[in-house]
């Protein structure tokens, strides 16, 4: 999914804005790049437990990367506010684990030659090449929250932006609109109308408070 860098949430178009609450919990990916055998994405114990070994292949096996992680080879494992897992990858097939063109990925991060750090585009030969964001020689960068919404290849979350961006997907799956954002939780759908409504709701019963914090964050 591609956004534009520069609007703030107020000034997204409904179907852009139905979009960035989309993206609430499907996290930021980082691969330790092809022929190594780490991969992790964002998800915190308040979530649950890690997603399956099979769901986890699902996921690592999306457009962005062309299918280079062949198979998950443990159950996830918390790392900070990451699930991750050892992975076999088709080492024959680095060349494909940038994104291709005109797939954008979900927050994808992926690279060869080192890990990218979560949500960075990394190492020798990666998508950022030599001295990317996150690889050798590569700039230490952090998104805000209202930039690891809408960006298509944010940066880690900014230390400060972790509690805004969990306050807001902790609202929307586990807290007051659990209930009617159930689906958008577990899949990349656009959230439907009665989710995004309570996710624009700025009572108690919905998590437009937690949103405001979060578009606000970076401003």
């Amino acid at each position: 999914m591609r956004y534009p860098r520069f609007f703030s949430f107020s000034s997204l178009p409904l179907p852009l804005l139905s979009l960035a609450l989309a993206t609430g919990l499907l996290l930021t990916v980082s691969s330790s790049g092809c022929g190594t055998d780490r991969a992790c994405f964002y998800w915190t114990e308040l979530e649950g437990s890690c997603p399956s070994q099979g769901e986890a292949l699902d996921f690592f096996q999306g457009d962005f990367c062309s299918s280079s992680i062949s198979s998950v080879d443990s159950e996830g494992a918390f790392e900070g506010d990451t699930c991750c897992y050892d992975v076999t990858e088709d080492s024959s097939n680095f060349a494909t684990c940038s994104p291709e063109p005109g797939v954008p990925g979900p927050s994808v991060a992926v690279g060869v030659g080192g890990f990218g750090g979560v949500g960075g585009a990394s190492g020798g030969g990666g998508v950022a090449g030599t001295g990317g964001v996150g690889g050798a020689g590569g700039g230490s960068t952090c998104a805000s929250c209202k930039q690891f919404l809408l960006d298509e290849m944010p940066p880690e979350l900014c230390p400060a932006s972790v509690p805004l961006y969990e306050a807001f997907t902790d609202c929307k799956c586990l807290g007051a609109c659990a209930s009617v954002c159930g689906e958008a939780c577990m899949s990349n759908q656009v959230p439907a109308s009665d989710c995004e409504n309570c996710l624009l709701d700025n009572s108690s019963n919905g998590c437009g408070m937690q949103f405001l914090a979060c578009s606000n964050d970076g401003n």
